[in-house]
């Protein structure tokens, strides 16, 4: 794990540009690989979101599991001393980049449509619902936390996994790619808005 003062230094002077570019770019290579994917099994990017449900019922089901995750997660991750370094990390990023409100969206919605499109309407047919949610959740092993709170917080991350994994089974893609995206949204929302009231 790289020098936590480094990492906060580092975090302290991002641009906005920055902070879009590197969220934004890792979300669009997990979607372009799932495109790529597709179309060597010469399949449709359609079929991935073919499903049993309507679409409408789909878009609700990933809004309330997004709510439920984003608004559970926010709150802990703004109230725990466990996450207090992560905390730290995230809020000087926030305050250096300056993000507005469609700056978070965007992020959100790159994640929740690239990430989604890769683990579970790519990988999760072909390797099932836990091994895709373990190689979900080593992906987003990026962030510097140790000791207790990076355990739970890698816990926490395979459980949200397993949870848009069984979204997709039950719903489909959007509801998954819905509650993805809704998930971030709320949880930088929230500590946006924390910023701007410190």
């Amino acid at each position: 794990m790289r020098d936590p003062a480094a990492v906060l230094a580092s975090a302290s002077s991002l641009t906005r540009k920055q902070l879009l570019l590197g969220t934004m770019v890792p979300s669009t290579i997990c979607g372009v690989l799932a495109i790529a994917v597709v179309l060597v099994r010469q399949r449709s990017v359609a079929s991935l979101f073919a499903s049993a449900a309507p679409v409408w019922e789909q878009v609700l089901a990933g809004l309330l599991v997004g709510t439920a995750i984003g608004a559970t997660g926010a709150a802990i991750g703004l109230r725990s001393e466990l996450f207090a370094g992560a905390r730290s990390l995230g809020m000087a990023a926030l305050g250096s980049a300056q993000p507005g409100a469609l700056d978070l969206a965007a992020i959100a919605v790159a994640a929740g449509v690239g990430e989604e499109l890769l683990f579970r309407g790519t990988l999760q047919p072909a390797w099932g619902l836990v091994a895709s949610s373990l190689v979900f959740t080593v992906v987003h092993f990026w962030v510097p936390i140790g000791g207790t709170a990076r355990a739970v917080y890698v816990t926490t991350v395979l459980a949200v996994s397993l949870l848009l994994g069984l979204l997709f089974l039950r719903a489909g893609l959007t509801a998954a790619v819905v509650a993805h995206a809704t998930t971030d949204l709320w949880v930088l929302l929230t500590a946006r808005r924390a910023l701007m009231r410190a």
